[in-house]
């Protein structure tokens, strides 16, 4: 699901808070630094830069932000898509992707995939050929980003994004997506980082290989988009297990669900 202006439509749902509406007038004064303006020219400021975004209904004075249908869905019956990302390098705004893969997640079975390097139109730096292999020689035929995003697009659908550290995965994947279209992804999002936190939180530290560890799953090409994806995948399912067992009720849980002291069945 694609939307305008991805930065500003987090801000302003940050705005809109748990409360999920605010009036014309407090969105010009605290998203726009507008005291003065009138709540019919906020209003129509916002209809041209939400354009087609489902999640807000527009009232005579005030704009609320709708529930994710993914909130209310068991944690089971969701649909999840699993994605890794391999960089240039750790900023968005400057460095680009070289591989990614997603697995999707469905009935708490794999059900697809995508994996494809990248060309990011700019060198590798020597540290990051060495820490996952991938070569400019590599990718300088592989497709550009352009030339893949639709299909990109079209397998994350409407699912709840999962990465391990997953604001990396996300901002990357976004910027990737707002330099073709100017649109970014509006969906839900669960990292995996913090669910294990919040469910195995004794361990030494929470990189993929040592919550792979844990749940004694093997990493297969560590540091391989499809290889990283597909042990997250493994270990996201692992949680869903977990979550379920305890009655976690739907995917708005999963986000905050945390049980005390290790889970020894994990």
């Amino acid at each position: 699901m694609l939307v305008n202006q991805c930065s500003l439509v987090d801000n302003l749902i940050i705005l809109l808070g748990r409360s999920r509406a605010a009036s014309y007038e407090q969105i010009g004064r605290d998203l726009f630094y507008l005291p003065r303006t009138e709540s019919g020219i906020v209003r129509q400021l916002l209809v041209g830069l939400l354009d087609k975004d489902k999640r807000f209904l527009f009232h005579d004075d005030s704009l609320e932000l709708l529930p994710d249908p993914n909130e209310t869905r068991s944690v089971k019956d969701a649909t999840y898509v699993v994605v890794d990302v391999e960089t240039t390098g750790a900023r968005p705004n400057s460095d680009r992707i070289t591989e990614i893969a997603a697995y999707k997640i469905s009935g708490g079975q794999i059900v697809g995939e995508i994996n494809t390097l990248i060309n990011p139109q700019r060198p590798i730096s020597r540290y990051v050929v060495q820490l996952t292999g991938i070569t400019d020689e590599m990718v300088r035929t592989a497709p550009l980003f352009s030339d893949v995003y639709e299909q990109v697009v079209d397998f994350f659908s409407d699912a709840v994004f999962v990465a391990h550290n997953a604001p990396f995965d996300w901002r990357f994947v976004n910027r990737e997506i707002e330099r073709v279209t100017g649109r970014g992804l509006a969906n839900m999002r669960l990292c995996t980082v913090q669910m294990t936190r919040r469910i195995v939180p004794d361990l030494p530290n929470y990189k993929l290989h040592t919550v792979a560890e844990h749940f004694k799953i093997e990493i297969e090409n560590r540091h391989r988009a499809g290889g990283d994806a597909f042990a997250t995948a493994k270990i996201f399912m692992k949680l869903l297990d977990v979550m379920a067992e305890f009655g976690v009720p739907n995917v708005a849980g999963a986000r905050k669900f945390k049980i005390a002291g290790n889970y020894s069945r994990c």
